[in-house]
Formats: structure tokens, sequence, C-alpha cells
């Protein structure tokens, strides 16, 4: 339509309708493609809220920004996030509200990186943003369902499938939180780290995924499929959709399949454990969820996921552990029965890795 309109009015020659039928496309295509991950958080706060709604919580969601995508900081996109508050018992939506970014915007972060390690390939650094909302609520016997999705995810991801279209990428995040009844005085889990990590190839990089709950509530760590786009934006469930993961993955191998590539996690500590061969950018989704004892009996109260990115970059080669020299070290023992026996032995690691003796 636009060439057209330019042909008829005989003012651009052929080559510059060209040019600028490429620009339009690269303008559209620097839209999106700059969510790295995320998570979600509430508390209850009272029941001082507007007769019909008086239960107020506050509700956080936190995004990771790629600073190096196209999208500015002043991007709709990363300005205010669109959240829906859905009744646990109906399923039906209360709520959609539009909530702005807090200010100020921090900082460009590094992620952290393993242990005496210096990466030789991709890395990522990110910008924490938080988009905080007080929530009136209705009363319910089962509680709420907090919901946010954005668009959209940064393309080349080596596990999932979120190809680069004239809109960046095309493949949305959604978070999600189950909030407690306001019977049961809750405040979500709150993770302890943040949610881009480096992982060294060919080798194992330890990351505490673990989170604080500020209850006391017993916690589950589990690995589960990050979500993509909202089923039904008037009913929740159904769940939102998975994301596509390409050949090789899935989500009992996110790092991918044979020798070398492996993702464990300890249910109760949330102390993971990654391995990957290929260099690359890798989504994870971790929940956690909490449990109470009620009357005796342990009840699920809500859970909490976070969305996260591992960028897998080649590491310097771990030097091994030194022992003490064999001549400094006595061989032969003599003790009596009953007596204790301390062998000293001592071990050190060049970069200063914690060493574990058995």
């Amino acid at each position: 339509m636009i060439q057209q309109l330019l042909f008829r009015l005989g003012m651009v020659p052929r080559l510059l309708v060209l040019l600028l039928l490429l620009a339009l496309g690269a303008a559209q295509s620097a839209r999106a493609s700059h969510l790295l991950g995320g998570e979600m958080s509430y508390q209850y706060l009272d029941a001082n809220g507007p007769a019909g709604s008086p239960f107020r919580y506050q509700i956080t969601v936190t995004s990771y920004y790629n600073p190096n995508g196209q999208v500015g900081l002043n991007d709709n996109s990363v300005t205010s996030v669109n959240l829906s508050i859905f009744n646990r018992t109906t399923g039906g939506r209360i709520t959609t509200v539009s909530v702005p970014r807090q200010v100020p915007v921090g900082a460009v972060v590094q992620p952290r990186l393993p242990s005496g390690c210096t990466v030789q390939g991709p890395t990522q650094p990110f910008r924490l943003f938080k988009y905080v909302y007080i929530a009136s609520l209705p009363a319910t016997i089962d509680g709420y369902y907090a919901v946010c999705t954005q668009s959209a995810r940064n393309v080349g991801l080596e596990n999932v499938s979120n190809p680069a279209t004239t809109n960046g990428g095309n493949l949305p995040m959604t978070l999600y939180v189950s909030i407690a009844s306001p019977l049961t005085y809750n405040r979500s889990p709150v993770f302890s780290d943040t949610a881009v990590a480096i992982i060294c190839t060919t080798d194992t990089t330890v990351l505490l995924n673990n989170a604080f709950d500020a209850d006391g509530d017993r916690l589950i760590y589990s690995f589960g499929t990050p979500y993509g786009a909202l089923s039904n934006a008037n009913s929740f469930p159904p769940l939102p959709n998975l994301v596509p993961y390409n050949p090789g993955y899935n989500v009992a191998n996110p790092l991918g399949t044979g020798a070398g590539n492996f993702a464990l996690i300890n249910a109760n500590t949330g102390t993971a454990r990654y391995g990957a061969t290929k260099k690359g950018l890798y989504i994870i989704a971790v929940d956690v969820s909490e449990y109470r004892t009620i009357n005796g009996r342990e009840v699920l109260i809500g859970t909490t996921r976070r969305d996260l990115q591992l960028v897998a970059s080649d590491c310097p080669p771990t030097v091994a552990p030194v022992l003490p020299p064999v001549a400094t070290t006595p061989r032969n023992y003599t003790i009596e029965e009953g007596q204790s026996l301390s062998v000293p032995l001592r071990a050190t690691q060049a970069d200063g890795h914690p060493l574990t003796m058995t």
C-alpha cells in the first residue's frame, strides 16, 4: 500500500522505496525480544480495603530485562505490565490492571560467575524491573491466582523454539502465583538470588535456587516447563501454554540429552547441579511449593515459579586439588583398642573451590 502510494505520487525512485520498506521491517523487528526471566511473589496485608473487597494483598512482579536488546527503557512493553487476578474457586477473572514499573531503574547487572571462572563465550547482563500492586479483593475460601503475561522472550535460545519474526521474538512469558485465602495468613517464598546465571560447559556448576519463606513453611523444589502465552484471558485455569522445546530437549533434559548434559535439583534445598556441552542460552522453570501443618495435617499453601535463564559458556579447566606430599604424611599408625585416631590430611585447590573429602 505504501509502495503504491509513493509511485502514484511520483516522488520516490524504486531503490528508495526498497530502502524504505527494509527500514520499516527493521523497525518492526526492534519491538520485542527482551525478556530473560522473572518471578512473582505476594504478601497478605490486612482487611482494610473497601466494602465488598476488603482483603488487601501486595503483589510483586519481577522481570529480568536484556539491556543489549533493541527495546528501550521507555518502551510501553517494559514501563508497565498487565496483571490479572482470578478466583481460585470459580476460575473467573476478578480484575485486570496495568501496573507501572517502579522507579528509579537500577544499573545493569552482570550475572554471577562460578568461582574461578573467566568466561570464554556468551554472557548476559541484565536490568531488574519491579512492578508492585496493592490489590483489594473479595472474600473467597480457596484464594486467588495472580497472572502476568509479558512479551517477548529473547531470541537465540538453544532449548526452546523462539524464531525471530517481524516482531522480534514471538514467544511470551507467563508467570503466575497461587495466593492463599484471607483465612490463611501467608507470604509467598522469595528467591534469594537472581534469575540469570552463567554455567560452565563440560563441567558441573552448582547454583542455589533456594528461597526464603518468612512464615517458616516447608518448601519443595522441582523443575517445570516454562510457560508461553495465556490460554484464556477470562478464566484460570486452564494453565498457560507450554513453551515448544527444540528437538532433543524437554522438561527432564532442559540442557539436552547425552553425556555431560544434565539438570538436577535437590527437592529439599533447591540446590541445583547443571551440566551442558554446548554454549548458548537456555531457559528453565523452577517451582517452589510451600506446605504448612494445619490441625495435624500438612497442607499445600501455594506454589511460586521462577523462570530463569542459564548462559552456558566455556570456562578454564578446573585445577585438580593437591594433597600433602606422601613423604610428610605418616603411613603407619599404632593404636590400642578403644583409642581414637585422627589422620591429618589437608587438600588445597588453586582457585579456592570448596572441597569435600569422602
